[in-house]
């Protein structure tokens, strides 16, 4: 090298560095590819068919790998590739619990004269001094099982908690039953998703076989996500007993790290453990799951440095089909001929005519698993057979078509939901019971169909009937029995009879032929006009004060009306949602008057703004009558009896 010239010398030296480099990077690349890991963290899917995940990358050096690219990721969803949708890289921080499990290895002290004990709480107080300020974390201290402070965001705090702590080193015996606690508590929820679960289980050595309680916290700690880090403190004739082996195997296989302590090596520094826990990667993919059951999930990462796969992350969806419920169904529907057609003169019945002509359902779609999701379709079904359908909203809306149902009969009615996923749920069958009332055909409508010939013999009819009335009369003589041959006294001129002096003249009709006439006529059964009661009172119903007067009256022709909007306990129906089914009871007493009781209903009987005492109240004309919303005023066919009325009910009041 000497040999070289000057400049030739820089040349090969900048060339052996190039190589040098070029052959370093190559072989970091191969190390890398060798080595590292990849975890999926647990799914979000509260936001379902949209899944939020987190993974997390370290290289073969336990480094987080940054940097990674939606290209560099691949998502396996039952073994079919998903795309990613979103890919960022976020500083969640970690979720960690110190536990100190001390025993007497603890007490032992190095030539300074300083315990190993004081080791420790140097090297925590040491990191916590570094963290000051920041509160990234969640952190909790286990001191033995008698000290405790957990879900903290200040490091300091627990550092309180340490130097306040005096255990009892030379009688405590160390067991697993802390690091078991310390689990639970990094099993806690986490403040923000994403955090990954630490222990940094500082311990002397257990006693005893741990070989089987090592199985169940690894497989706790394997369950929960939560690495546990060792530090065994102990004698090094000690490094190798089959418990300091169970721990260290305990500590690799949950992704954690172990370190044994005899007071001359040193320890670590807790914040090369958590550094590359703090960093994880965001993921948000549309999942492709339409089926309830057990998944899996699979992310594969791919780029220049490094190839890892993911173990399979199983996806335990509840995935439930949608529930339609029937809102106010109704159990009967009766279809009959309008008021007009049935009363009608001469009107033909017609089925057509019957009503109503369709009706109405509504329902209400539940999803039981919690996952609301459009609706494609919902479908109303009677009687197996499709009426209607929705392939649009509203979904909750359907229309079922009468006029083609012309006899009774029973039918069953459910309802078919559709979501976006394709699953299909269907409701509960209901009872509907259809009755039809075909309209009978008037007994006149045969004499109006055939009006000009029943009104020719009732003509005729008439004609007869009125000669015959003339003939027993003897208002007429038919001249046809004077023209017969032979009938001389019927020839005959009629001549002026004589009567004798002081007698009177015969009528033409004698009284027998009158009373043979009235006895003919009385056996006759004329038509006899119906008599109805007659109403002393009437309701008049109420809407606006301008309207009262031109609403039809209610007559009030008994000595009790009942009110409500039940048929079997009123006799006045009145049909509003704030009338109970018996709400008062209106009284014709012996004096006449009438009086009000209400029968215990919630809204109330009231008149004129008064609620109704106990025994009732005495109604006066033009007083108003509230029965919940529905209003009327009380009027009298005599309003000058009022006073006279009132005065009778107010003397029944003072004798009673």
């Amino acid at each position: 090298m000497q040999s070289l010239k000057p400049w030739r010398a820089w040349l090969w030296l900048v060339g052996t560095l190039i190589a040098a480099l070029i052959a370093g990077q190559t072989t970091a690349q191969v190390a890398a590819q060798a080595g590292g890991r990849a975890e999926l963290l647990p799914v979000d899917s509260s936001a379902f068919p949209e899944m939020r995940l987190y993974l997390d990358v370290h290289d073969a050096n336990e480094r987080f790998v940054h940097g990674l690219q939606i290209p560099d990721v691949r998502l396996l969803e039952n073994g079919q590739q998903l795309p990613v949708q979103v890919l960022r890289e976020i500083r969640a921080g970690l979720q960690v619990v110190f536990a100190l499990n001390t025993g007497r290895a603890f007490a032992i002290r190095d030539s300074q004269g300083v315990s190993r004990y004081d080791q420790v709480v140097s090297a925590l107080e040491d990191w916590s001094q570094r963290r000051q300020g920041t509160t990234l974390d969640d952190l909790s201290l286990l001191v033995g099982l008698g000290s405790e402070r957990s879900h903290v965001s200040q490091a300091s705090e627990l550092m309180e908690v340490l130097q306040q702590t005096t255990p009892d080193l030379e009688t405590e015996r160390p067991t697993l039953d802390l690091l078991f606690r310390a689990v639970e508590i990094a099993s806690d929820a986490t403040p923000r998703p994403g955090m990954e679960r630490a222990v940094l289980f500082i311990t002397a050595l257990p006693g005893g076989d741990l070989a089987s309680s090592s199985e169940n916290l690894l497989s706790l700690a394997q369950q929960q996500g939560v690495r546990i880090f060792t530090w065994l403190i102990a004698s090094e004739d000690a490094f190798e007993l089959p418990a300091a082996r169970s721990l260290q195997a305990l500590s690799e296989q949950s992704g954690g790290r172990y370190h044994a302590f005899s007071g001359i090596e040193g320890l670590p520094d807790p914040e090369s453990y958590f550094e590359a826990l703090r960093d994880i990667y965001e993921l948000v993919y549309q999942s492709q799951i339409r089926q309830a059951g057990e998944h899996e999930l699979i992310a594969e990462i791919a780029t220049s440095l490094i190839s890892l796969r993911t173990q399979a992350y199983p996806l335990n969806i509840d995935l439930q089909p949608p529930t339609p419920i029937f809102l106010t169904p109704p159990a009967q529907i009766v279809r009959q001929a309008p008021f007009e057609t049935r009363t009608a003169f001469g009107e033909q019945p017609d089925q057509g005519d019957l009503a109503p002509k369709e009706q109405e359902f509504q329902i209400l779609v539940v999803f039981p698993d919690g996952r609301t999701r459009p609706l494609v379709r919902t479908a109303l079904i009677v009687d197996g057979q499709v009426v209607d359908e929705n392939t649009a909203p509203p979904f909750d809306r359907f229309t079922w078509d009468l006029s083609s149902y012309t006899q009774p009969g029973r039918h069953l009615v459910h309802v078919e939901a559709t979501d976006a996923f394709g699953l299909v749920g269907i409701s509960n069958e209901t009872v509907v019971d259809l009755s039809v009332e075909l309209p009978q055909l008037n007994p006149w409508a045969g004499l109006v169909l055939n009006a000009p010939l029943v009104a020719g013999l009732a003509g005729l009819l008439l004609l007869a009937l009125v000669t015959l009335i003339l003939l027993f009369s003897g208002r007429i003589r038919p001249h046809a029995l004077r023209a017969l041959p032979g009938n001389k006294r019927l020839n005959q001129k009629p001549q002026p009879a004589l009567k004798p002096a002081g007698a009177q003249a015969m009528p033409a009709i004698s009284m027998g032929s009158r009373d043979r006439i009235a006895g003919w006529v009385n056996r006759l059964r004329w038509p006899q006009r119906r008599l109805t009661p007659k109403a002393d009172a009437f309701l008049v119903p109420v809407v606006e004060d301008e309207q009262a007067d031109s609403l039809s009256p209610i007559p009030i022709t008994t000595d009790e009306v009942t009110l409500g909007k039940d048929r079997s306990l009123a006799t006045l129906l009145l049909d509003d949602a704030s009338v109970e089914n018996l709400h008062a009871r209106l009284v014709r007493e012996e004096d006449g008057c009438y009086r009000i009781l209400d029968q215990g209903s919630v809204a109330g009987t009231w008149v004129n703004y008064t609620p109704v005492a106990e025994t009732g109240t005495v109604l006066e004309h033009g007083d108003h009558i509230h029965l919940g919303k529905v209003c009327f005023r009380f009027q009298l066919r005599q309003p000058a009896r009022t006073y006279v009325l009132t005065e009778k009910a107010y003397e029944r009041g003072i004798k009673a």
